[in-house]
Order: structure tokens, then C-alpha cells, then sequence
């Protein structure tokens, strides 16, 4: 049977479960797959082309159920909470996306299905497309987050142990004399990843709408802050 594009990123994903992202190279996937590494590069011409492939891959299943009824608000708790949940679906999943800009397909339907609702909601094309990344690159950074200090399914340790680097966080705080910090920590470094991703998401949310309104009282759409111009140099 020929091998094939969905073959090898199955394969890709095994891999990546199964030793993380720096273990992912492209021997070790021909050797895992038993076939020469050329193979593979007929397929993809290089690391970068596979992971860009694999990114565009976890987001398959984000924003495909919207009623197109739903507030904007819904759209993008749901958009967030999704893409969150394709990143934890595959260890180091949100650092392997973070490291890729794939054009691709599932990539600009998903940002695209959160950029429209802002659009219509009163959103410049610029200050949606910024709100819609501001949303990606919190989910990228908290997921990264959680992946090092929570065990891919039970089966590999973490790789960071957060009750250790709490107790040596609040000590050190104490010592140093930051009262603030000290007194935050435990709750900065809490382990309930959904009440934190859920208060971040509603922050996000909480700034769009401040957006919105600004465009509303203004009687305009919402734009980019102003550059100003240089002065040209006179001859």
C-alpha cells in the first residue's frame, strides 16, 4: 500500500504522544513507521512542513458546531475553550502549534469563524483579527503552562513539579519582602487550570466588548491605534 499525507501524520502524532515534541524528528518517525527517511520527504520537505501539517491537523474539530445564532460572546468562549482542548489532545500540543504558521485551511476557517462575529458585532477587520490572536496566543501560553506540570493521560511525568515550585516561590517571596506576590502565590500557582483558563477567557472577553462599545459611542468602527508620521528631513 502507498504510503500517504494522513498515514504519516497518524504516525507523527504517536510519535509526539509518546516522546514529546523535541523527540519528534524525522528519523525517528521513518524508524517508527519502518521505511527510509527519504519517504517521508516526498510527503513533507522538511521538520517545519510536518509540524506545520500536524497543526493544522489538531484544529480539525474547532469552531464546527457554531447554530450561527450564538452571540459573539459564545462564539469566542466556545472558540477558546475548543482550541484549548485540541492542544491538550496531544502531548506538548500547544508548544508544537506555537512554533508553526501554517496557511492552511483548518487554521483560517477557525480564526476566520471567530473573526466574523466580531466583525459583524461593531469590530474593525484589524481590531478583530488582534482580538482573535490576543484569544490564541493566551490559550498557546496557558496550555504550555499546564502540559509541563500535568502528565500527558497518567503516562509521562511532568515535567515541572508545581507543589515544589510553589513552596520555593512563597519562600522566597517572604524572604525578599514582595507581601503582594507572597500573599498571590498560592493562587497564582493554583492547580485548578480550568478556574484560571476560565478567569483569562473572561478577561479577553471583558476587553472586546470594551472595544465594542468604544466603536459604538464613537459612531465608527473600532480601529488600530494611530501611528504617528516622521518627520521628513528637510534637504
Amino acid at each position: 500500500m502507498a504510503l500517504d499525507r494522513k498515514q504519516i501524520l497518524a504516525a507523527a502524532f504517536e510519535l509526539l504522544d509518546a516522546e514529546g515534541l523535541e523527540g519528534l524528528t524525522m528519523r525517528r518517525l521513518a524508524q517508527s513507521m519502518d521505511i527510509q527517511a527519504p519517504s517521508l520527504y516526498w510527503h513533507f520537505n522538511s521538520r517545519r512542513a510536518l509540524l506545520e501539517s500536524m497543526a493544522d491537523a489538531m484544529l480539525d474539530e474547532v469552531a464546527r458546531r457554531s447554530s450561527g445564532e450564538e452571540d459573539w460572546r459564545e462564539v469566542v468562549l466556545r472558540i477558546g475553550r475548543e482550541t484549548r482542548a485540541a492542544f491538550l489532545a496531544h502531548r506538548d500540543g500547544a508548544k508544537l502549534f506555537a512554533g508553526t504558521y501554517p496557511i492552511s485551511e483548518n487554521v483560517f476557517r477557525a480564526g476566520d469563524a471567530m473573526m466574523t462575529p466580531l466583525r459583524n458585532a461593531g469590530l474593525s477587520p484589524t481590531m478583530a483579527g488582534w482580538a482573535t490572536f490576543t484569544l490564541i496566543y493566551f490559550v498557546i501560553g496557558f496550555v504550555i503552562e499546564e502540559q509541563s506540570v500535568e502528565p500527558f493521560e497518567g503516562k509521562v511525568a511532568p515535567d515541572v513539579n508545581l507543589s515544589a515550585v510553589r513552596q520555593s516561590a512563597q519562600a522566597f517571596a517572604e524572604q525578599a519582602s514582595h507581601p503582594t506576590l507572597a500573599e498571590a502565590l498560592p493562587n497564582i500557582l493554583d492547580e485548578d487550570f480550568d478556574r484560571r483558563f476560565e478567569f483569562g477567557l473572561d478577561l479577553i472577553v471583558r476587553g472586546m466588548q470594551s472595544h465594542l462599545q468604544e466603536a459604538s459611542q464613537s459612531g465608527a468602527s473600532a480601529g488600530g491605534p494611530r501611528r504617528s508620521r516622521r518627520r521628513e528631513k528637510s534637504s
